[in-house]
């Protein structure tokens, strides 16, 4: 249970494809020279949408922080390999 929710592993893996699928458009369109404004917003307007939901769950987060360093710990995992990939 997170922040008083019940989180199914499913809505994890579901959230972990999310964005891992927007690693991979990136990772394509720069390999097929094709990163344009399209991709760039798609994608870019996914992680505003993440961050405003993190922003306003903060408090939440902070007060169960132990029970969310998994998932943490995933989603660094995935940014740095976003990052390492060009």
């Amino acid at each position: 249970m997170l922040g008083g929710k019940d989180h199914s592993e499913n809505d994890v893996e579901i959230a972990d494809q999310i964005l891992s699928s927007n690693t991979d458009k990136i990772i394509n369109a720069y390999n097929n020279d094709s990163f344009d404004n399209g991709v760039y917003e798609e994608v870019v307007g996914c992680y505003r949408q993440l961050g405003t939901q993190i922003l306003e769950r903060m408090q939440t987060i902070m007060m169960n922080r132990d029970e969310y360093q998994e998932i943490i710990n995933t989603s660094i995992q995935t940014i740095k390999r976003m990052l390492s990939a060009g």
